[in-house]
């Protein structure tokens, strides 16, 4: 809509982040850096609208290879020296942690839908509307707190363990009486109290948005795998056939092998950012709007 909040300030950043997440290969950031730079050199003069494709792209391309870089994953290599990797999330690694993805998918996901249901309070015209989404985003920090406390901080030595019990109960029963109460702004209290237990139910879907965001762990991690499994089978062909005959079929196997896990892994990376976007937070503020396009022509009558 013309007065609508444009989201692209807001979520680009995170866009780009999802995407190195899920290549999560300095290896194919690489890759894919010189592809865009030598597409934009080439075609880029020609096709003007092109550039911020290309730019896009090296900006996709650059949180890939830092992100590649900070998991020590490189077209798929296990290194033996593992001491400089920062977060080490190899499955075959002594050192290797990939639940650590995994909690780290979650957290930015947390902040990507807390921010989208602030937009959404902010965009809301009606008190209810406001009230409501405030509702849904307490039940969102109530769960969240309570699930952590129970993962990092369930001793009860733990200096969190008690203000997090309290922050997670109270923002869920905060969260919980903001959708009973206000789900419209009816005054029949009695049918607006049933639409409110209705909308408490489908809170249960605010479970399967916050989960979503583990496919960031699962695509970043499978990109890897996929990676080292080719390496893996180009190094058992080199050694069963002997240098020759397996060292040709060794550079196939990485030659096919890795670019079809390029190519996979881009599809992947973008289509399931975009998801991210599109289905678990543009809902929450997003409307969108205008006038269709039609322009003047001349319609002729059936003769």
């Amino acid at each position: 809509k013309y007065r609508e909040i444009d989201p692209s300030f807001y979520f680009a950043p995170f866009m780009v982040l999802f995407f190195g997440i899920c290549l999560g290969d300095a290896g194919y950031g690489l890759l894919f850096l010189a592809i865009a730079y030598f597409a934009g050199r080439k075609w880029g003069k020609d096709k003007p609208g092109l550039m911020q494709v290309v730019k896009l792209c090296e900006f996709f391309s650059i949180a890939s290879i830092m992100f590649g870089i900070i998991t020590g994953t490189i077209f798929g290599i296990s290194f033996a020296e593992r001491s400089w990797i920062l977060l080490d999330i190899d499955v075959n690694a002594e050192t290797g942690n990939p639940m650590s993805l995994l909690y780290i998918a979650l957290g930015i996901g947390f902040v990507h839908l807390s921010l989208a249901y602030i937009l959404g309070i902010r965009e809301a015209e009606k008190f209810h509307e406001k009230m409501e989404k405030l509702g849904t985003l307490f039940v969102l920090w109530g769960g969240v707190s309570l699930v952590a406390r129970g993962i990092w901080f369930g001793k009860a030595t733990s200096v969190l363990n008690i203000p997090l019990l309290y922050a997670g109960i109270g923002f869920a029963v905060a969260g919980l009486l903001l959708t009973l109460l206000f789900p419209n702004d009816s005054k029949n209290w009695f049918a607006r109290l049933g639409v409110g237990l209705w909308n408490i139910y489908g809170l249960t879907g605010l479970i399967g948005d916050f989960l979503s965001y583990a496919r960031l762990f699962g695509l970043g991690l499978a990109t890897a795998a996929i990676g080292s499994v080719m390496n893996l089978l180009a190094g058992m062909v080199y050694s069963g056939a002997g240098p020759i005959i397996g060292g040709i079929f060794a550079v196939l196997i990485l030659i096919v092998g890795h670019g079809f896990n390029f190519a996979l892994s881009l599809l992947g990376s973008t289509v399931h950012s975009a998801r991210l976007h599109f289905v678990e937070t543009f809902p929450s503020f997003y409307e969108g709007g205008g006038v269709e396009y039609k322009p003047f022509k001349i319609e002729r009558g059936s003769l």
